[in-house]
């Protein structure tokens, strides 16, 4: 009898979710598109839904990358505006309203989608990790002043996006990034992201770059050989149950659209480039934020830092690589400080 009632249980499930699919896509083709002449053409829009495939069970999830924002796109001349709600995800309505999302279109032929929030400077940038997104900082925003201006740059791959070509590196993508900062018109700015969009930060800080008067790396490799010489290997540890299951559904959530090439040739850039010569070169206040996987903490050799004045050094206790997720209180407070600091 259990059985039976379990097996009701879970074709009624799939059923419904079936239901719901069709009737959120028939909702969607229903949607008018609203054509308003206001100096340049702007068009009303509603995105659509995306559907990713958690696992071959084809268990569905919806998704949408940003969710009560102006978006703005100024392809080909164009702008593209929205500013309607029809996200099935449960994301922080307040911490994401107010972000203006322009798309940036390459010469390569790829493109970029940048968010913006105006407020008081220095402008933050943050740059997602690999399989992140604009989703990935939602936590870290939650955290901060509502008044702080705040740019978010996803690369070429993320949001949905797909790359151009599989011949990237490190160099070629900070570039993109510091073209976006460009198009915004960011005139005092702070770069910072996780992972790979530390070391980006790091590449950059690196630079001679107009308006940059800082960088936060948070946990942004200068070597991939740093896993092993100052973490034993450890990229993420001791994380919860709930901790584990947000990082799996973000690499779904980063890597579902694209192919296995693609995968294979983004995986592989941060693994050609060395940025200990970019922190050398620095000359701007750079603040490295790292979870210490509660252990002792490495020294700067091991995590290819130089010893230089303008470098500083931040532990988050018994956190990991996922620091935006284990702590992201912690990492607020840090960049924070560094700001009214070196404001």
């Amino acid at each position: 009898m259990m059985l039976s009632i379990t097996s009701f249980t879970q074709r009624s499930c799939f059923i419904t979710l079936v239901v719901l699919y069709f009737f959120l896509s028939a909702s969607l083709c229903a949607d008018e598109k609203k054509v308003l002449d206001i100096g340049s053409r702007r068009e009303l829009f509603v995105d659509n839904y995306h559907i990713d495939q958690l696992n071959e069970k084809a268990t569905q999830r919806l998704q949408h990358p940003v969710r009560l924002c102006n978006i703005v796109s100024t392809v080909s001349g164009r702008v593209t505006t929205s500013s309607k709600n029809n996200g099935p995800l449960k994301q922080n309505e307040k911490v994401m309203a107010g972000f203006e999302k322009t798309i940036l279109e390459l010469e390569n032929g790829g493109q970029m989608n940048c968010y913006f929030r105006k407020g008081t400077g220095p402008t933050l940038v943050l740059v997602p990790g690999t399989w992140g997104g604009i989703w990935r900082f939602e936590t870290l925003i939650a955290k901060l002043p509502q008044k702080l201006e705040i740019a978010i740059v996803e690369l070429c791959w993320q949001g949905r996006n797909k790359p151009s070509s599989l011949d990237m590196s490190m160099k070629q993508i900070a570039d993109d990034v510091l073209k976006a900062v460009e198009m915004m018109k960011l005139k005092c700015f702070v770069v910072s992201g996780h992972s790979i969009g530390g070391m980006i930060a790091v590449e950059i800080a690196g630079r001679d770059v107009p308006g940059l008067v800082g960088a936060i790396p948070m946990e942004g490799w200068t070597h991939h050989t740093v896993v092993k010489t100052a973490f034993d290997g450890t990229v993420v540890s001791n994380l919860t149950p709930e901790e584990e299951a947000h990082r799996q559904m973000d690499r779904v959530r980063g890597r579902s659209h694209l192919n296995e090439k693609e995968l294979q040739a983004i995986a592989a850039i941060w693994k050609q480039w060395d940025g200990f010569s970019c922190l050398e070169r620095s000359t701007i206040p750079i603040l490295q934020i790292w979870g210490d996987r509660g252990k002792p903490w490495p020294n700067r050799k091991a995590l290819r830092i130089p010893e230089k004045d303008n470098i500083e050094i931040a532990w988050i206790t018994n956190a990991s690589h996922l620091v935006l997720v284990e702590d992201p209180a912690e990492v607020a407070r840090l960049v924070l400080k560094f700001l009214k600091k070196n404001n």
